[in-house]
């Protein structure tokens, strides 16, 4: 168990590059802190104080699961529409429970240059919004792909000064399906990919 509490912590240092922690290395992790706790194991290579400071990133794991489980419900039905009403749940569960969710860095600061005095609720519509849009379009090139399909095209939403610099410039042309812009391209991005046949 200490052998795999030294692989685990490796993994927690964030080596991103190589590996990131998974759901079952959290599963595992919580395992062994219990594990560590009731023995009451202290080791010298640091391992028992490693695990403590995790302790809470652990917390905040199982709670953002909570959180991303209620957003999925909303990924598992594109259809379903993101309105005050259907967000307020997961808002309070944000709220009540004392949770910093980690939103996107990039997100936050789109907001706060956008809607300065934003609201959770403001931040986590356009959030879902953002990730039902990804979902959406991931399944279209993916199918486009599947069918043999070599080209696509990024279209806006037309509607004048609402379509940013970004996407304006991505749909004026046609991409190679493998080399194409990934969507959506900003936070608010309305685009979608037209398969060129």
């Amino acid at each position: 168990m200490e052998e795999r509490g030294r692989e685990l912590r490796k993994k927690f240092l964030y080596e991103f590059g190589k590996e990131p922690p998974t759901i079952e290395d959290w599963r595992e992790y919580g395992e062994i802190i219990r594990a560590l706790k009731k023995n009451d194991i202290k080791r010298k290579d640091g391992t028992m104080g490693f695990f403590k400071k995790l302790g809470k990133k652990f917390d905040d794991r199982a709670k953002h699961s909570k959180i991303d489980a209620e957003i999925g419900k909303f990924l598992t039905n594109t259809a379903l529409r993101v309105d005050k009403a259907s967000v307020k749940h997961i808002v309070d569960l944000i709220e009540e429970g004392g949770i910093v969710y980690l939103f996107p860095e990039g997100l936050v600061d789109y907001m706060n240059q956008t809607k300065p005095g934003y609201t959770t609720t403001d931040l986590l519509e356009v959030y879902i919004r953002w990730k039902q849009s990804k979902r959406r379009n991931t399944q279209t090139l993916d199918k486009a792909k599947s069918l043999d399909i070599k080209k696509v095209k990024i279209r806006t939403a037309e509607d004048g000064n609402r379509v940013c610099a970004a996407c304006q410039k991505a749909s004026k042309k046609i991409h190679n399906i493998n080399a194409v812009p990934e969507l959506p391209i900003c936070w608010e991005c309305r685009c979608y990919y037209e398969p060129q046949v």
